[in-house]
């Protein structure tokens, strides 16, 4: 889906992109799946008005010459929200429910194992578990979450005989970037390496197991760790501590692209001007994602499985 946005009276910047995505994009995609996401084009425009509302039109031609229009007003603009209204319904022909979403006479029930450091661990099942929904209404979801604080990547493969022993359906494996080995090619290598034999070993255990790569949110230099009881980082520490981090995102997305795996990249998606979005992290630790940012990595990890037809 490719929205193209316009401010009148407001300025457009990476959060509003970021945001008109999460609440349009993402449900649009699952909309229009018999249409390629190369030819769905979207012009969405953005007025604040006088009285400091937000009035926003949403206008779409598709392919076959249907036309979607829809205008609404709100006060707040994370709001925005025009997905289900009524306009939609006569306009655009869905096809009947694809079987990608599983649907069946009785319930489907699917469970997902996610692996990894503490950016796991504080994740929320329930704002995942919605994203899930949203993508897949019919099936229930039963979430495993083996987060690992302060934990590197050598150290939770000891876990993952139990992990694949809870028989998941999809493991989701994050790239522990900030529990990383440190600024060198050797750390680097051992990523891969390590990210290597988990693949394997899930592949060896679990044959019809499906299996994402993810890359958590950016970390932002500016604010690194800032909250941290007993840690005191200068802005050189937190500049390189953030430069580690992103190498090692950066290198979890390259070992995903470069096994042909599937992707969940809230990193790169997450980067503004190449730091970590401010709204997405929390403002405690300036560490772990935000109710912003878990919802923002959920939501990456729900269109991942949806894009890549993981459930049947």
């Amino acid at each position: 889906m490719n929205i193209q946005l316009i401010g009148d009276n407001f300025d457009i910047n990476d959060h509003t992109r970021i945001l008109v995505n999460e609440k349009l994009g993402f449900k649009l995609d699952k909309l229009l799946t018999h249409y390629s996401s190369d030819i769905t084009h979207a012009l969405v425009r953005i007025q604040k008005t006088k009285l400091n509302e937000f009035m926003v039109n949403f206008d779409m031609n598709l392919p076959d010459k249907k036309h979607i229009y829809a205008q609404t007003y709100y006060q707040l603009l994370q709001a925005y929200c025009p997905v289900a209204p009524t306009p939609f319904t006569p306009t655009v022909s869905i096809s009947p429910t694809p079987a990608v979403l599983g649907a069946s006479t009785s319930t489907q029930v699917v469970t997902i194992a996610l692996f990894g450091d503490s950016m796991i661990q504080t994740l929320n099942n329930n704002i995942l578990k919605k994203s899930l929904q949203n993508y897949f209404p019919t099936i229930k979801f039963n979430l495993l979450n083996y987060g690992y604080s302060s934990t590197t990547l050598d150290k939770a493969i000891n876990n993952l005989d139990f992990v694949t022993s809870q028989n998941p359906n999809i493991i989701v494996i994050e790239s522990f970037a900030y529990n990383n080995f440190g600024n060198t090619t050797s750390g680097l290598e051992k990523q891969t390496q390590l990210l290597a034999t988990i693949v394997d070993t899930i592949k060896t255990k679990l044959p019809s197991a499906k299996i994402i790569i993810s890359a958590t949110i950016a970390p932002n230099s500016v604010v690194f760790g800032n909250g941290i009881q007993d840690l005191h980082l200068t802005a050189l520490d937190k500049l390189e501590r953030t430069k580690t981090i992103r190498l090692y995102l950066k290198n979890a997305v390259k070992f995903a692209n470069d096994f042909h795996l599937p992707l969940a990249d809230a990193y790169t998606n997450g980067l503004v001007n190449n730091e970590g979005f401010l709204p997405l992290i929390d403002t405690t630790t300036h560490l772990h994602p935000s109710d912003y940012g878990k919802q923002f990595f959920s939501d990456t990890i729900a269109k991942t499985i949806f894009d890549n037809k993981l459930i049947d």
